[in-house]
């Protein structure tokens, strides 16, 4: 049976609980003034970033006291700060067997693990997967696929031992998400897509060397 395992990597998970940024966040409604700023947007030929994520961008520049360059300068640097205005989230599948990257997908970083799952669910066999993966177990059902999914301590049906083990399944894997860049080049999804596929195509070169030496 083939198994697959995939990992998302986003903002989401390397910004602190207790930063700064996120009280912010949740002190203020943000939503009413994107819907507000999205309302103008029609307006306008070019939307480029787009008007809520300029509001955003110049609360946090005026928050930092900073510069234009300086700011510029900020956002390249600091993970919290491309947290607060903008994100990506990629999406990483990897066979089991060989080692290799066979889908890789990137979202914006508000789409959950769950959804983003379907961008890179294989056609058949088991898919192991974190916990981020249960809000996908029954997309995994309906196409066919076994779900290996690690539980949440707080579901009645996990199973200690099983999770455990799947644990041990994942571990020789997670080199190919740990050793990623987690960091983008572009700013928008379709290039940096673009990049990280080119990316998926030399990690998977350089695999096929390990995987058949000379």
């Amino acid at each position: 049976m083939k198994t697959m395992q995939m990992e998302m990597v986003s903002l989401e998970q390397l910004v602190p609980q207790s930063h700064t940024y996120r009280k912010l966040k949740s002190l203020l409604n943000f939503n009413s003034i994107i819907r507000a700023a999205k309302a103008k947007e029609s307006n306008i030929g070019a939307i480029g970033f787009g008007i809520p994520r300029l509001i955003l961008c110049l609360i946090l520049q005026f928050m930092e006291d900073l510069s234009d360059r300086e700011f510029e300068r900020f956002i390249a640097e600091n993970t919290t700060a491309k947290w607060f205005w903008y994100g990506f989230k990629k999406h990483t599948a990897v066979d089991m067997q060989s080692g290799m990257i066979t889908k890789i997908a990137v979202t914006s970083a508000n789409v959950t693990d769950a959804d983003g799952a379907k961008h890179i669910l294989p056609r058949n066999g088991a898919v192991l997967g974190d916990k981020g993966f249960i809000g996908a177990i029954r997309e995994m059902r309906r196409r066919g696929l076994h779900p290996m999914v690690i539980k949440r301590n707080n579901m009645k049906d996990k199973n200690a031992d099983l999770d455990r083990w799947l644990t041990k399944l994942r571990c020789p894997h997670e080199r190919v998400f740990s050793k990623q860049n987690k960091r983008v080049r572009y700013k928008g999804i379709a290039k940096n897509q673009g990049a990280e596929f080119l990316y998926a195509i030399a990690y998977n070169f350089r695999r096929l060397l390990v995987l058949n030496p000379a």
